[in-house]
């Protein structure tokens, strides 16, 4: 019976909650259809990219389901933080979706699900993890706010000056970068209506345009660590924010 009832569920998204928790769940429905630890295990399949998850990796995705399970019951796939997914890489996804492979699982992990095809919600059963409130510090949150407010209203050129003066060293480019990114989360939850505030955001954006700004600034905390030049990573920041 057990066996009859995971061959129902070939698609689960795990939304809302932060990355961590995301994971943690993920993680662990794919230890419940795997009865062991996903860790090396020889049917699961782990997709996650720190920058983006390309039409390629969904072929090499389409690869793995197709073959047998070797121990499990059936082939288990993690797609993490399926936000990731390029438009071509989720059209090729939805494909596999509409004609999941015997035997397996796929669960994917998002943000929210209005970062993704609507068709591609509309295939997966939804898990919602309970949202915790981000917190920044109020003088943080006003001078980022500020910082924001300023760059969306000057021009390329102001918004390089900007940069110059916000990147004085890799330090200070890191912490301004990890509250920007928590800004923009506090903007998508206001947008999903999560969060309520009395402050004056750009929560009229787009969910795809939201995400693509965090997800430029998620690139430049990787640009940091492998030492490209902060000031260079701030403008690319700054450039990407609306005009």
């Amino acid at each position: 019976m057990f066996f009859v009832k995971l061959k129902m569920i070939h698609s689960l998204l795990i939304v809302h909650g932060n990355y961590q928790k995301r994971n943690e769940k993920g993680r662990q429905l794919a230890e419940n259809f795997l009865k062991k630890p996903p860790a090396n295990h020889p049917d699961f399949f782990l997709l996650e990219d720190p920058s983006s998850i390309k039409i390629a990796h969904i072929r090499e995705l389409q690869h793995q389901l197709a073959l047998k399970p070797y121990s499990a019951p059936l082939k288990v796939a993690f797609i993490n933080e399926a936000d990731k997914l390029t438009l071509p890489a989720q059209h090729a996804l939805l494909k596999t979706l509409e004609e999941p492979p015997e035997a397996s699982v796929i669960i994917l992990t998002a943000p929210q699900k209005e970062v993704l095809l609507p068709t591609i919600v509309s295939r997966c059963q939804i898990i919602q993890i309970p949202n915790e409130r981000i917190d920044l510090d109020q003088a943080i949150f006003n001078d980022q706010l500020s910082i924001l407010n300023l760059t969306l209203s000057s021009t390329p050129g102001q918004r390089l000056l900007i940069a110059e003066k916000t990147a004085v060293n890799r330090e200070q480019t890191m912490a301004f970068c990890q509250n920007q990114l928590e800004l923009w989360r506090l903007i998508m939850q206001q947008k999903a209506g999560i969060l309520k505030t009395t402050q004056k955001t750009v929560s009229e954006l787009s969910w795809l345009e939201i995400v693509r700004i965090i997800k430029q600034i998620q690139l430049s905390l990787h640009f940091l660590k492998q030492n490209v030049n902060p000031q260079l990573v701030v403008g690319n920041v700054l450039l990407s924010y609306p005009f």
